[in-house]
């Protein structure tokens, strides 16, 4: 390729080489991402972001035909990797066969391949191309704004809001290969959840019996605690899609931190402090439209105090009182209902006795029993500082200790 003055070809070569550093930048970028799958994958992205930085560097040194071809082929052949990954995925590694995502990152070293592979082409059909002129003025121009342009997208797609946009959060590119386990280990970008027996002595169970002993799961009882079973998800876009789906339910605990900033909009407080599952915020125009991780119906806070912090979400929908909802991706979300034993006891649309609360006692405290046949709940311990040891989607969270309106109490003796 001719690079003498004012000709393309002695400003193409710089072109190209942007495009090859970008690509190589991010192929470095999550090499060590995937080196925790295996070490074939690893290997790949780092011989690749090394060939494609040396590439760069050659054709601007002696952009020859040669090495013109090379980069061609090169680059083609990282594409069909890349779009055999994403349509039938790969055949080697522990995920063997399972179509990836596309995400921002990898598309963008796409892209930047393909212009290699396509202007590579045409001054290999076309060497004229290279020998036309162009004034050294507009050629710099647009060079430095190419250069620009691709250092910003290629850093801007390894940025943590853009990197973390499916499953696992903390791998460039959008790769994630995190496992889930029997025991109910649950890890999406949010801090390591390990499911533990209860032991009678985390602050929950100090607290007393389950919040609500008497509720109908479609686990076999909301009731239930410790730790729920976690089945293992195989498949690849069903942990991708469920990784998405939590990243966007711990933002919301990111939106609305504090007691205040629930009110501010609109949520309504519907239970006081209650041991194991924190005080409820409502808002119930969140409950119409089906299940939307980034709209839970209660926002679920350690008191209701202004300043009370967030501990972590309930959903809920209205459907079909003889099946739970479709909710998170997955079988591992168990969906309740409160119509056991004649319902919750309800007063001003604020609960004040669980299902376990007799007619007598409710009426004695100015309420009604209410059974919501229809309406079916979940909880998600996404709150960065409350993650539950007994599962993410757990019925209680075992550090929620105290007394009704106190997580700070101490528990009666009588209820332990």
């Amino acid at each position: 390729m001719t690079t003498n003055e004012r000709t393309v070809g002695r400003y193409l070569r710089w072109f190209l080489a942007a495009l090859s550093i970008g690509a190589g930048f991010i192929h470095f970028a999550v090499s060590g991402g995937h080196y925790d799958v295996s070490w074939m994958h690893g290997t790949f992205f780092a011989v690749v972001a090394w060939l494609q930085i040396a590439w760069a560097v050659g054709v601007v040194l002696r952009p020859t035909r040669r090495l013109l071809i090379a980069g061609a082929v090169l680059n083609a052949g990282i594409i069909g990797v890349w779009a055999l990954s994403r349509i039938w995925g790969v055949p080697v590694g522990p995920d063997a066969w399972t179509p990836e995502s596309i995400t921002l990152a990898d598309s963008l070293s796409t892209g930047f391949e393909a212009g290699i592979v396509a202007v590579s082409l045409a001054v290999l059909v076309r060497p004229a191309l290279a020998q036309r002129s162009v004034r050294p003025s507009f050629a710099l121009g647009g060079l430095g704004v190419t250069g620009l342009a691709v250092a910003v997208v290629s850093t801007v797609a390894l940025t943590p809001s853009f990197a973390s946009e499916h499953h696992g959060g903390g791998e460039a590119g959008g790769h994630s290969h995190s496992a889930t386990g029997d025991s109910g280990t649950a890890h999406a970008g949010h801090g390591a959840i390990v499911s533990n027996a209860p032991t009678g002595d985390t602050p929950c169970e100090q607290s007393g019996p389950p919040a609500s002993a008497g509720q109908i799961s479609s686990a076999g009882g909301h009731g239930h605690r410790g730790p729920i079973k976690w089945e293992n998800i195989t498949d690849r876009a069903t942990r991708d899609q469920l990784g998405a789906q939590l990243d966007i339910a711990h933002q919301v605990t990111l939106q609305f931190p504090t007691v205040a900033d629930a009110e501010a909009a609109g949520y309504n407080m519907v239970t006081g402090y209650v041991p194991c599952i924190g005080a409820h915020y409502i808002k119930i125009s969140n409950m119409f439209g089906g299940f939307d991780p980034a709209k839970p119906s209660m926002l679920l806070y350690d008191g209701t105090n202004p300043d009370s912090k967030i501990v972590g979400l309930s959903y809920s929908v209205l459907g079909d009182p003889n099946k739970p909802p479709e909710g998170f991706a997955g079988p591992n979300d168990p969906w309740h209902k409160h119509d056991s034993n004649g319902g919750l006891c309800m007063k001003g649309g604020v609960v004040v006795g669980a299902e376990s609360t007799s007619d007598a006692e409710c009426r004695a405290r100015g309420g009604n029993k209410v059974a919501l046949h229809n309406l079916w709940m979940m909880h998600a311990w996404t709150a960065d500082a409350w993650p539950s040891s007994w599962g993410i989607f757990s019925a209680e969270n075992p550090d929620l200790g105290g007394k009704i309106g106190d997580i700070n109490a101490t528990p009666d003796a009588a209820s332990r």
